[in-house]
């Protein structure tokens, strides 16, 4: 209830300096007529309210158990899930262990049964065990809202054609303990940006190979569930609703089924979009370097200090208030920032630049940390 609070308190204080007008001291006609417009300019800030969103959902053919989870629709298309209730967790580092492996994997198959269970007991995922051999995997993490990225949940299809819904926060220990990702099991990613995704939080991972495809990850998402790659899905969602253990199972079965007969044994990792910094060594001279040169090519800035001060400055927010970098500041806003060479509140109200909480409840120090 203390945290809905301070939310509610700094929501509140961010509308209150939106209405602020010129001659408060002194109401006049054109007084009014500010505080009118101002008002309007309000209005965005509720397009999407309960009322909305329900009425969005109940417009659609997809039944969503509106007690567990929430979506955001635009236009009749999903354009985020969330759970009603997710919390953050505090997820331990695993060690990165120097692990050799020499196995080759050279296809996967299996006859798909079209069996569907969620793993989320210590129970559940001993009978899971017992008959896994090999698995093609699908990961989903979680990014936004902490500094390391952690999976949330990992689909896999089993030779004996059976998909598991894993939930990894529940059963991290026991993931770890018998080796579902080493050398215990063969694997095939379904693409370089969930082995990369599984590699960052859980390290020691062998014996894999990685999918190719007939197709892109558009076909393999399919209108059905109204979903596209542009979908963000908050993966902490507790007790997963039907539609998405549907929409999970149906899609990696979708993937195995366009997959080709070889599989890719040396993956390389390549930034495509502002999502794939989440996933590079942090805190690194190169990883600096990288972000600048990505800034200066996507934006067209000049490649100065305030620039690189600026990058280094939203690091340090992110992992002081572990969130992730975007939460702290979108690479948008940054852009702005280095192109402005904002200094004060001033400049920053005058551009309409919308601050995350973070940056707004520490905005001098920010500021000064930047010159």
């Amino acid at each position: 209830m203390k945290n809905l609070a301070n939310l509610a308190k700094q929501f509140i204080t961010q509308l209150n300096k939106t209405i602020n007008v010129s001659n408060a001291s002194k109401p006049d006609k054109c007084y009014y007529k500010e505080v009118l417009d101002n008002i309007r300019k309000l209005k965005p800030y509720f397009a999407f309210d309960e009322v909305s969103i329900t009425n969005c959902i109940e417009s659609l053919n997809i039944k969503i158990d509106k007690k567990n989870i929430l979506a955001l629709i635009y236009e009749n298309e999903i354009k985020a899930i969330i759970g009603k209730y997710c919390q953050s967790y505090k997820i331990l580092k695993i060690a990165q262990k120097k692990i050799e492996c020499n196995h080759q994997i050279n296809k996967f198959y299996c006859e798909v049964t079209n069996d569907v269970f969620i793993v989320n007991n210590l129970e559940t995922f001993t009978e899971m065990l017992s008959t896994l051999d090999s698995y093609l995997i699908d990961v989903y993490d979680h990014s936004y809202r902490t500094y390391n990225s952690y999976v949330c949940f990992v689909v896999i299809l089993t030779n004996k054609g059976n998909v598991y819904i894993i939930d990894c926060i529940k059963l991290r220990q026991a993931i770890i303990d018998k080796g579902l990702f080493t050398c215990n099991f063969k694997k095939v990613f379904t693409n370089i940006k969930n082995f990369t995704k599984l590699k960052v939080d859980f390290k020691n991972i062998t014996c894999y190979s990685i999918a190719d495809y007939y197709c892109d990850d558009n076909c393999i998402l399919f209108k059905d569930f109204n979903i596209t790659v542009n979908t963000y899905i908050d993966w902490r969602i507790e007790n997963l609703h039907i539609y998405l253990k549907n929409f999970l199972s149906t899609k990696i079965i979708n993937f195995y089924k366009n997959i080709k007969t070889e599989l890719i044994d040396n993956p390389c990792s390549y930034i495509e979009n502002d999502e794939d910094f989440l996933y590079l060594e942090k805190d690194t001279e190169l990883y600096f370097k990288t972000f600048k040169e990505f800034f200066v090519s996507k934006y067209l800035l000049d490649d100065d200090k305030y620039l690189l001060k600026l990058i280094k400055v939203r690091e340090t927010y992110a992992r002081d208030n572990n969130e992730s970098i975007y939460y702290v500041m979108t690479n948008d806003q940054l852009s702005i920032f280095a192109k402005l060479k904002l200094k004060n509140e001033k400049e920053i109200i005058k551009h309409k630049i919308i601050l995350s909480s973070i940056v707004k409840q520490n905005l001098d120090q920010f500021l000064y940390s930047c010159t």
